[in-house]
């Protein structure tokens, strides 16, 4: 035996704790959530954000899958809803699937980190030129359709809402939203 080394025990360690997986340690994930760890992980938005960060592919093909089937729809040829009892519920449908557009288009993550500010401002801005684009090529004789202020008045109210409920979340959990 030498006699170099002490013959010494090796002492107790505790163990680390594991990481969470959004922390900065965790190799995989350093580049989905900009290097910050979670201090509240239960922040469901701010889980979110960085599920839709890790699964950014995914969602941008919805986004697309969507916008199409939308363009599709808005232009479709003579398409008509019916208003029972006078009442123009399409102005719902607008507002609805406008803010489902926009709520999908900050979920992209195309201008910015998904849950900033610099994001979700850019992105509601995106989606209230595109509603105005969208209600005014209606007019297209070819088309068939109507151009409607207040049409593009429920677009815009949806992408409104979706746009101020992110940016409202985006404040509350500061986390979500740096980068």
């Amino acid at each position: 035996m030498s006699t170099d080394q002490p013959n010494t025990r090796p002492t107790p360690t505790t163990p680390t704790p594991p990481t969470h997986p959004t922390t900065p340690e965790h190799p995989t994930q350093v580049a989905m959530c900009a290097q910050t760890p979670l201090t509240r992980p239960t922040d469901w938005f701010s889980l979110a954000c960085v599920w839709l960060r890790a699964n950014r592919t995914l969602v941008q093909f919805g986004f697309v899958f969507y916008a199409i089937i939308l363009v599709t729809l808005t232009h479709w040829p003579s398409l008509a809803v019916a208003k029972p009892f006078g009442i123009r519920l399409d102005l719902f449908i607008h507002m609805g699937v406008f803010g489902g557009w926009n709520l999908l288009l900050i979920s992209t993550g195309w201008f910015g980190l998904v849950g900033s500010r610099t994001n979700i401002i850019r992105a509601t801005t995106a989606a209230l030129i595109y509603a105005t684009i969208d209600e005014l090529t209606q007019g297209i004789p070819i088309v068939h359709r109507t151009v409607d202020p207040m049409d593009l008045l429920a677009n815009s109210t949806g992408i409104i809402i979706i746009g101020t409920i992110y940016f409202v979340l985006a404040r509350r959990y500061p986390l979500a939203s740096q980068g």
